[in-house]
């Protein structure tokens, strides 16, 4: 009766996909109610039985099993019973007599054919159970060799599969890279006998049409990508299976502050400036940079090649400038090779010796005076 169950439930299990088309979640659903199925025939029609054979939670003694033989076997009936009452008083009262009566039983009582106990024949009409939907699933094979593959559809519940189209669904989107903030372009390509003119794309539960540019080729362009995504294709009411368009996090500077430290013997006070790409300062300088990131693992600064790991989203970068210099500060992290970048135009001004000139003029009215005339 088991066998039937699970074969009758696999049976209309693998019809209803084999007429409905199911997707992952609703097969995946159906799979493990089916599952359950099992589990509970089992539970009813093996671990039950067994459990009652070797007397789990109930009370069977050697009384109630003597009774039970009787009633299986008639030539038994209460003999058995009463040759075990005998040994009970025969061990009390030590009787010779009762022991010879108990030997004779027990003679008698030998030749019992305890497997007549199991009712094989009444048994077989459970076996019509088994068969009717063994040849009804063998039937359906036959007529319809592709009910084979909705059985396949239902064990591999969380495959996709698409429905037979005339023609194929192309893309490269399995080996696309989305990146935060930024733009990419989703291909399609439509290859078969029987082409339709228009293409769909689902992004999460929300439907697009594509742009086609020439017939069977068609994409879309998806502008600032926030999240991961869920992306199928439709076209001419065929879908195609689903992909993950995985969304990797955008290296990004969001702030920086540079510290001015001047020469002591300037007598300059230092300063500190924010998001200022372009700086002139005397020469000798130091600059203290103080970067704010976000998603970064590392920030390279160029022309000096040092790399720089950023704690708490959070770095920072010394240099004493001599010349002027142009930066290039670069991020990174272990998806995304290149983030946001940032130019530093660095421009030192000379630090000269002191110079004096002076001129020399004497009066043309008064000889005796002399003006001097000077640049420090």
């Amino acid at each position: 009766m088991g066998i039937s169950l699970v074969f009758a439930a696999f049976f209309a299990l693998s019809f209803f996909e084999y007429l409905a088309r199911f997707g992952t979640t609703k097969r995946t659903f159906l799979f493990y109610t089916f599952v359950l199925l099992c589990l509970a025939v089992i539970g009813w029609y093996i671990i039950r039985p067994i459990l009652g054979l070797i007397n789990v939670n109930r009370k069977f003694g050697t009384k109630e099993a003597s009774q039970l033989i009787g009633n299986h076997f008639p030539q038994v009936k209460d003999k058995l019973i009463n040759t075990l009452q005998l040994q009970k008083e025969a061990e009390q009262d030590d009787n010779d007599l009762l022991f010879a009566s108990i030997e004779q039983r027990t003679a008698s009582l030998q030749p019992i054919p305890f497997t007549n106990a199991i009712p094989y024949k009444s048994n077989l009409k459970y076996v019509m159970y088994a068969l009717l939907p063994a040849t009804a699933l063998g039937f359906v094979l036959l007529v319809s060799p592709d009910f084979k593959k909705s059985s396949e559809r239902v064990v591999n519940f969380n495959q996709h599969y698409e429905i037979e189209a005339p023609f194929d669904f192309i893309t490269n989107l399995d080996k696309q890279q989305a990146i935060q903030n930024q733009t990419i372009e989703i291909p399609l390509t439509l290859e078969g006998t029987e082409i339709p003119t228009a293409a769909y794309i689902f992004i999460g539960s929300q439907r697009y049409k594509m742009k086609s540019d020439k017939p069977g080729e068609f994409r879309y362009i998806l502008i600032n990508m926030q999240r991961s995504e869920k992306v199928y294709f439709e076209a001419g009411g065929f879908t195609s299976k689903e992909y993950n368009l995985d969304l990797a996090l955008k290296p990004s500077l969001y702030g920086y502050s540079a510290l001015l430290s001047y020469p002591k013997y300037l007598c300059l006070a230092n300063e500190k400036v924010r998001n200022i790409g372009e700086l002139s300062v005397p020469q000798g300088t130091t600059i203290q940079w103080q970067f704010d990131t976000k998603n970064v693992d590392y920030l390279s600064i160029s022309p000096d090649n040092i790399e720089l790991q950023p704690k708490d989203d959070k770095t920072s970068f010394t240099k004493r400038f001599m010349r002027s210099t142009l930066l290039k500060v670069k991020t990174k992290n272990i998806r995304v090779n290149e983030g946001d970048s940032l130019f530093y135009q660095i421009n030192v001004v000379p630090d000269e010796f002191p110079q004096i000139s002076v001129e020399c003029k004497t009066d043309s009215l008064i000889n005796k005076t002399v003006h001097f005339l000077g640049d420090i």
